[in-house]
């Protein structure tokens, strides 16, 4: 046996870790795919590396992790007997460094370990040498060195030392009011204004976002070639993002006329959006005891930081809809108006805003000071309107508006449970896990910082309320950020919480002026410019690419070219592009469909891990039954979160096996299935339902040529719902045994898409395992299988129902 580094592992901390990859050659072609390699975690747990590539002419093996962004303590080599290995030495490199060991080496002095009735060879982190001057990070077999570490520190610094210093001119004495008369001439207010307006929209230009394969950029690929194909949202398309995504994720594939005419309109809506804010600020110079500190320190946070259109447009809808709760004259109807129309745009833009517009137009009767009827009146009338008339702008259907909004509440219904990432991931480091707590732990007492400034604050009516008009935003962000937890979900949350930060500081200095209320506020936005500095950067070499034609075709050409160098096909997949065949991909690596010229008719949900609740699986599988369903589908065995692939669309997925045939597996990396002329007759036989209790082993019954499938009824308990809409709560999962009680493996089970057909009988780990499906050859039959779950967020009892089911041609 052979084994040698050749797959590329990205770790978390990006830079900091070296490249891993492996590669195994055998003799026999049959038991190459019984080799396994295993990682093993800081915190001395096991994982399979599962991604593997098959190459038949050489009878080589590539292995790699379906997580590229954890760190390695060591690697495990499994090896079956009688494989026939062609060599006895073991070759691994880690970025420069190369060690060689033969076989007899490595049973004698690497760690014997027993690992699900499996032996396994730990190697010694000893052995790999890694220099670090914390012993932490000596660990750690794919650390890098400590130079990354220290660079990366020494800019955060530096961004640190900025914002502290200039947060220091708070605490100068006299700093908060203005006691001198003087005024800012009114010239100056306007080439100030000027000034902030012209520099906030070059440096937050329209960025096109490249093409790239993955699973995010090609969910920006999928919406942006909707467009250029002029699919239907809430008909052909379902996701997050509305029909305005462009406004925050244009791609460099739209079309040179939907380019220039959404980069006009986005540079419109940007100047409008910043040039109130600022005016905004400005005037509360003008007109209030606010000291030049003040409007410096704000001015110079939202020029040099980078925020997003929807941050800004948070902020600017917030300072609008202030004018309900003190102050109303004739101007409030034009400024409730004017808060509606974002909110539209917002709402197209990401579905999430049209659950803040229900949350303020329940709130407008609270936080209104008088004519509470008149002004809800208003703002549901207004914001219905602008909704309606922006979706027809774009070119939809009206008759689609009513299932986007409907589709959204599904997929929003689903996110929190299906989405969320763990409390406590063992997959990474025991330092990373803490400083995730920490960032968890801050967030949550800003949040109670904010309440008690609303208790202490109880008789100031204007402040109580403002903060009231708050919270749904905040809310929403603080959801996006720890559901979903990672860099880019936790500087949203940040950022946004900075905006309504400064925007709360105004609305207290200029009614109820009080130092220990300031400081906090002053602290909470330190806090969330430390988080978001980092990520702040001016991109220039962005601001003109919109307007060069020849560049944008120069950039996507290198981008499909980079594709396919990754994502080679064979030669009858080729040609079935080159016809322009309808074609699909499962689970989401849409991008690649792109860099082929493919003709993609997807699915409405066209990403395979979005499909959070059975109502939307449901609408992929009647899709593939129509008409319209593709030719082929180039199908990749994997998921995200130890999902199992089979579960992500578990209705779909035993579709598949009545209509569509196998037809090549490409070097294991994908399986080409064709769509039959005529679909195999089902027959179902359906045992009654019976109730089981949660974490106890259920067995299954199986017959030859038939499928096992069943599905699980789990409901949540009343602390689970309260959890979960507030925060998250711990997954459901499954764990699959053979007929020795040998686990399979343990997989995250979504629940709301669990009480469909679950395939049951056998178990499928990749790609050949799973075209034997489709011939009911498989050989890891499932004996046992056992619903885990914490009886704490879930009900003990759950309902099961098995199903067998007959599939055979109508001759």
């Amino acid at each position: 046996m052979k084994l040698s580094i050749d797959t590329i592992i990205v770790i978390k901390d990006r830079n900091n870790v070296e490249k891993i990859s492996v590669i195994l050659k055998s003799t026999n072609p049959i038991c190459i795919d019984e080799i396994n390699i295993w990682r093993c975690s800081l915190n001395g747990k096991f994982s399979l590396l599962a991604a593997k590539q098959i190459d038949n002419k050489t009878n080589t093996l590539t292995i790699s992790s379906d997580n590229d962004k954890i760190f390695y303590n060591s690697i495990a080599i499994d090896i079956p007997k009688g494989c026939g290995l062609t060599t006895d030495t073991l070759n691994i490199k880690i970025g420069s460094n190369t060690y060689v060991y033969p076989l007899r080496y490595i049973t004698v002095n690497w760690y014997k370990k027993k690992y699900l009735d499996k032996t396994l060879y730990l190697a010694p982190t000893e052995e790999f040498k890694v220099k670090s001057s914390f012993p932490y990070f000596r660990k750690i077999i794919n650390w890098s060195g400590d130079y990354q570490l220290y660079t990366k520190l020494i800019d955060s610094s530096r961004s640190i030392i900025l914002l502290l210093s200039v947060f220091a001119l708070f605490f100068i004495k006299n700093n908060y009011v203005r006691y001198d008369s003087k005024a800012i001439p009114p010239y100056a207010y306007y080439l100030l204004w000027t000034l902030c307006i012209i520099w906030t929209i070059v440096r937050t230009p329209f960025h096109l976002n490249e093409l790239k394969s993955g699973l995010d950029p090609s969910w920006i690929t999928a919406l942006n070639w909707s467009s250029n194909l002029d699919y239907k949202w809430g008909k052909d398309i379902i996701f997050t993002y509305g029909p305005m995504y462009w406004l925050v994720k244009p791609s460099v594939i739209l079309t040179p006329d939907h380019i220039s005419r959404y980069f006009v309109i986005t540079l419109i809506i940007y100047s409008i959006v910043v040039s109130f804010i600022y005016k905004f600020i400005l005037l509360n110079h003008k007109h209030s005891a606010f000291s030049s500190r003040q409007i410096t320190i704000t001015i110079s946070i939202l020029l040099l930081f980078n925020f997003e259109l929807l941050d800004y447009i948070n902020m600017c809808i917030l300072i609008l809809l202030s004018s309900l709760i003190d102050k109303i004259n004739k101007l409030t109807i034009i400024k409730v108006i004017s808060a509606c129309f974002l909110l539209a745009i917002a709402s197209l833009v990401k579905f999430s805003y049209v659950a803040i517009a229900i949350s303020l137009f329940i709130l407008i009767p609270v936080i209104s000071s008088r004519k509470k009827f008149l002004y809800s009146t208003i703002y549901i009338l207004s914001y219905v309107i602008f909704l309606t008339g922006l979706w027809l702008v774009n070119d939809q259907s009206i008759t689609d508006i009513y299932s986007y909004i409907i589709r959204g509440l599904d997929i929003a219904s689903g996110y929190s449970e299906a989405m969320a990432t763990p409390f406590w991931d063992y997959n990474t480091s025991f330092f990373s896990n803490l400083i995730d707590l920490f960032f968890l732990i801050t967030s949550i007492s800003i949040l109670l910082i904010y309440a008690w400034i609303a208790y202490r604050t109880f008789s100031n009516n204007t402040l109580r309320k403002n903060l009231l008009l708050c919270a749904p935003l905040v809310f929403l962000s603080f959801k996006e950020g720890f559901v979903r937890f990672d860099g880019g979900h936790l500087v949203l949350f940040y950022s946004q919480l900075l905006l309504v930060t400064i925007f709360v500081y105004y609305i207290h200095i200029s009614t109820e002026y009080r130092s220990s209320i300031s400081n906090k506020l002053i602290g909470i936005a330190i806090l969330c410019l430390i988080v978001v500095t980092p990520y702040s950067s001016f991109n220039s070499n962005h601001i003109l690419l919109p307007l060069r034609t020849d560049k944008l075709d120069e950039v996507l050409k290198q981008n499909k070219d980079f594709i396919k160098n990754n994502f080679p096909i064979s030669q009858q997949t080729k040609k079935i592009f080159d016809q322009k065949s309808r074609v699909d991909i499962m689970p989401w690596d849409i991008s690649t469909l792109y860099a082929y010229n493919a003709n993609w008719k997807p699915r409405p949900v066209f990403q395979s891990y979005t499909v959070y609740t059975e109502g939307l699986s449901t609408l992929n599988t009647k899709w593939y039954s129509s008409k319209y369903a593709p030719q082929y589908i180039i199908y990749q065995y994997k998921s995200i979160d130890n999902r199992y692939p089979l579960y992500d669309e578990p209705e779909l997925n035993l579709m598949l096996l009545s209509r569509y045939q196998p037809v090549e597996n490409h070097n294991n990396n994908y399986l080409l299935l064709k769509l039959q002329e005529r679909p195999l007759i089902q027959n179902y036989i359906e045992l009654p339902v019976k109730k089981y209790t949660l974490n106890s082993k259920l067995s299954v019954v199986s017959y030859k040529g038939t499928y096992t499938v069943c599905s699980v009824d789990a409901h949540q308990t009343l602390a689970g719902k309260i959890l979960n809409f507030f925060y998250k709560i711990p997954p459901l999962s499954i764990t699959m045994f053979d007929s020795l009680g040998r686990p399979y493996g343990e997989h995250r089970l979504v629940r709301k898409t669990a009480n469909e057909n679950l395939i049951i009988s056998s178990y499928v780990n990749n790609l050949n395992t799973y075209r034997d499906l489709f011939s009911h050859n498989t050989p890891n039959k499932i004996s046992y299988f056992k619903i885990n779950g914490n009886p704490l967020f879930y009900d003990p009892e759950i309902n099961i129902k098995m199903v067998f089911i007959k599939m055979y041609n109508k001759n």
